[in-house]
């Protein structure tokens, strides 16, 4: 898990996991736009006192790897509206473990 902080002030914390997921094997009416090796952005979350913090964690994410994924709940519309002004791109979707859906994004490093 990773912070972001300012002045010793913790915002938000997010997961990235470079690898493959196993909940991103199989994914439904879509695909991937790419088989790269790639990495995923998870629980992020911040107190909403810092703007741009998605934007910070892709920049960040960016220079581990060529190829991000995320997932959203479809009730999300923050987290897609933010996935999408970010630059990721609608894949299809995916199951979590406990079975249900979570709309499946990827971006890919210009």
């Amino acid at each position: 898990m990773y912070v972001l902080e300012d002045n010793g002030t913790v915002h938000g914390v997010f997961v990235l996991i470079v690898g493959e997921d196993p909940t991103y094997r199989v994914i439904h009416d879509g695909a991937w736009h790419s088989d790269k090796t790639y990495a995923t952005i998870h629980r992020i979350a911040s107190d909403g006192m810092v703007k741009h913090c998605l934007k910070t964690v892709v920049d960040f994410a960016k220079t581990k790897v060529d190829y991000v994924r995320l997932d959203t709940h479809e009730d999300n519309k923050i987290m897609q509206h933010l996935a999408q002004k970010c630059g990721f791109k609608y894949c299809g979707i995916i199951y979590v473990a406990d079975g249900t859906p979570r709309l499946a994004y990827d971006l890919l490093k210009a």
